[in-house]
């Protein structure tokens, strides 16, 4: 079986478009609804974080359950037993959809079948790395990372976008992200922690992607990922795929007035330094 490649990262960050960009280059990252995440993949960080009592705008609580070996224990055997039962099909999809895979491998719906690159995105993965990786200790990680403010100020537009179109205790909601301060904290929680990951599941199976340098360097970054991930494509199929990237979504916050009084307010924050964010030319 070849390990799976598992995107982490903030949400808001070029996780769907570092997603997108391997699925066209064959990637199979399972059946989803949006965004490219597989829902087989985000109904088990959803349990973890039931299991927590948190969510992905509170994702600090899981940090306990390292800490609480029982239950540790519990949640890995729940996990391992749903990636080898009959509930793992979901990752495949209904049958009518699984006529998109080779068919060697969707009659077995088994993750043992799978014998091309393979993974899941979900940002929720920047917390609940450490049980994927007990399951799968040799999975390579891709972790993209953008600049804080940006990120703050599309959580904070999607809040106001979707306001009133859901339900307000819809698990995706997050009155904490109507606040550009309190969704750049949360940022920042997500970058620390994918940073640190770097000890948990090693230097050599994690990879740290800027997101202003995919934009701005597309096939340069994308040879170096899909080299990470042992991913045989040619270098005209790299480039085929470039034109979905649109290089001005680099610092667009840039463009708004607001935003850029924001950024001088968080720009010497240690998260924004340590990235290289703190010295933008406004």
């Amino acid at each position: 079986m070849r390990l799976p490649i598992i995107f982490v990262g903030m949400h808001r960050s070029g996780t769907s478009m570092l997603a997108g960009l391997l699925k066209k280059m064959g990637v199979f990252l399972g059946y989803g609804v949006q965004h490219n995440e597989s829902i087989f993949f985000n109904q088990l960080n959803l349990y973890i974080e039931r299991v927590c009592n948190c969510g992905w705008d509170n994702p600090e609580p899981i940090k306990y359950l390292y800490d609480s070996s029982p239950i540790r224990e519990l949640v890995l055997k729940y996990l391992h037993k749903t990636l080898t039962g009959p509930e793992v099909s979901l990752y495949f999809g209904p049958l009518r959809w699984r006529k998109l895979i080779p068919k060697k491998i969707w009659p077995k719906c088994s993750l043992k079948s799978i014998d091309r690159p393979w993974g899941w995105k979900d940002p929720r993965n920047t917390f609940t790395a450490e049980l994927w990786k007990e399951l799968f200790p040799d999975a390579k990680f891709l972790h993209i990372y953008r600049n804080g403010v940006d990120v703050a100020a599309s959580l904070r537009q999607r809040e106001f976008d979707l306001l009133g179109k859901r339900p307000l205790d819809e698990p995706h909601s997050s009155p904490r992200c109507f606040s550009l301060q309190s969704a750049f904290d949360l940022w920042a929680l997500y970058v620390e922690k994918a940073f640190s990951l770097t000890s948990e599941v090693g230097r050599n199976n994690i990879l740290h992607i800027r997101y202003e340098d995919l934009l701005k360097n597309p096939l340069v970054i994308l040879k170096e990922v899909v080299k990470f991930c042992d991913i045989n494509v040619s270098e005209d199929s790299l480039v085929k795929n470039l034109t979905s990237i649109d290089s001005k979504r680099a610092y667009k916050f840039l463009e708004d007035k607001e935003l850029k009084e924001f950024y001088l307010k968080v720009k010497d924050h240690p998260s924004m330094r340590r990235l290289g964010y703190s010295n933008i030319i406004l």
